[in-house]
C-alpha cells in the first residue's frame, strides 16, 4: 500500500547505499557487520569499505546512483535485498556516461548487511565508449615524436648513401657518427646534403 514505510531491511540497505555514496565511510560502517563482504565487479572481494572507495576512484571520476526499485525476501531468516538502477558519472579520463545498468544484492542477518554483492554493465560501457580526445599538450608530443622519427629515417638513409660514395667508413655507420678525418667535397657528390634532409625546401618555403 502506497505510503507505508518501507521495510527495516530495506531502508538499511537505502542508508548504507547513500552514505557509500556521499563518501561518508564511516557512517556506511554502521549498517554492516563487523565481518560484512563485499564483492566487487569481476568477482574481487572485501571486508574493507576504504578498499570499495579506491576501486571506485580507480575507474571513475565521479559515480551516483539511481535507484529504481527495491525488492525485498526472506530466506533461513536473512532479509535478502535487491537494488537496481542506473549508474551515471565520469570514467577515470573524464568522459562522460549514464544509463549503464547495476543491481547490488544484500544480505542482512540481525538488521546488519553481512553481504553485499555488486553486478554491472561497465565493463560493456567502458568497451563501446568513444576515445578520449587527446589534450593540447599530448597533441603536441604526439607531433614531436613523428617529427624525431621522420628525422631519424631521413639522417638513417643519409648515412647509407654517404657511405656508398665512400664518405663514411663501416665503422662510423655502425656507429651513426661521421669521420673526423674524412671531408666532405665542396661540391657535394650527392647533389646538396641540406635539399636531402629537407633544409633547403623549408628555407624556400620561408
Amino acid at each position: 500500500m502506497a505510503g507505508l514505510p518501507p521495510h527495516p531491511a530495506i531502508a538499511t540497505v537505502r542508508s548504507f547505499l547513500d552514505a557509500m555514496e556521499a563518501g561518508d565511510v564511516e557512517k556506511a560502517q554502521g549498517f554492516a557487520a563487523r565481518n560484512a563482504r563485499y564483492v566487487l565487479p569481476g568477482g574481487g572481494s572485501t571486508q574493507s569499505l576504504d578498499e570499495i572507495v579506491r576501486f571506485v576512484g580507480q575507474r571513475y571520476r565521479t559515480l551516483s546512483k539511481k535507484i529504481e526499485r527495491f525488492d525485498r525476501v526472506e530466506m533461513d531468516g536473512d532479509d535478502i535485498v535487491f537494488a537496481t538502477g542506473t549508474l551515471t558519472g565520469a570514467w577515470e579520463d573524464g568522459a562522460p556516461f549514464e544509463g549503464v545498468r547495476f543491481v547490488d544484492r544484500f544480505v542482512l542477518r540481525a538488521g546488519a548487511i553481512v553481504l553485499h554483492e555488486i553486478w554491472n554493465d561497465a565493463g560493456e560501457a567502458r568497451a563501446r565508449r568513444p576515445a578520449a580526445p587527446a589534450s593540447t599538450g599530448d597533441r603536441a608530443l604526439l607531433a614531436m615524436a613523428s617529427e624525431i622519427n621522420r628525422l631519424r629515417d631521413r639522417l638513417g638513409n643519409l648515412e647509407k648513401l654517404l657511405a656508398a660514395k665512400g664518405i663514411l667508413s663501416q665503422v662510423e655507420i655502425e656507429a651513426h657518427g661521421i669521420d673526423d678525418t674524412e671531408t666532405i667535397p665542396e661540391h657535394d657528390p650527392l647533389g646538396q646534403v641540406g635539399d636531402f634532409l629537407g633544409v633547403a625546401d623549408d628555407e624556400n618555403a620561408r
